[in-house]
């Protein structure tokens, strides 16, 4: 996971995942979009395979991670 990436920080990675049969999604769970959906503003992101993904993003959100980096 990692908070205040850019669209050009991450398209390589985004590929590599969802190729792999992995998914992205913010730290709420929400799909990416488009990697330009949100302009030059920070990108809070988790990225992992089908039986990792869930359990990381409610770990980040139970944390209290995720509304620090609003």
């Amino acid at each position: 996971f990692e908070a205040g990436v850019k669209p050009w920080d991450i398209a390589a990675g985004v590929l590599l995942v969802r190729e792999a049969g992995g998914r992205i999604c913010d730290f709420r769970g929400a799909g990416t979009g488009s990697l330009d959906a949100k302009g030059i503003a920070g990108r809070t992101l988790v990225a992992g395979n089908l039986k990792l993904i869930d359990s990381l993003q409610k770990g980040i959100v139970q944390s209290g991670y995720a509304a620090a980096c609003r």
